[in-house]
């Protein structure tokens, strides 16, 4: 029975590739412990914020809707009688 042996050109690709994974992930975990990371705060980012609810802002929201009691939009400002159409499924 014949062994079968791995060419050397093989083993030594195999080799290099292995030390360039680890050296790849060694470094890469090097600079992900030891990296200074710089973070940038704007100006306005720093301004301190109003803690105070603005109620007039809220009751206008609440008030206001897209459609008001009873109201739709017709098929012609929705996209026409053939997005109406469409969406019903019908031919």
């Amino acid at each position: 029975m014949k062994k079968k042996r791995v060419s050397k050109d093989i083993l030594i690709l195999v080799i290099l590739s292995l030390i360039t994974v680890f050296t790849w992930i060694g470094l890469d975990v090097y600079r992900i412990f030891f990296k200074d990371e710089e973070l940038y705060v704007s100006p306005q980012q720093m301004e301190p914020l109003n803690p105070e609810i603005d109620q007039e802002t809220i009751d206008q929201i609440s008030q206001e809707s897209l459609f008001g009691k009873g109201e739709y939009l017709p098929p012609e400002k929705m996209g026409g009688e053939e997005a109406t159409a469409e969406a019903e499924g019908v031919d």
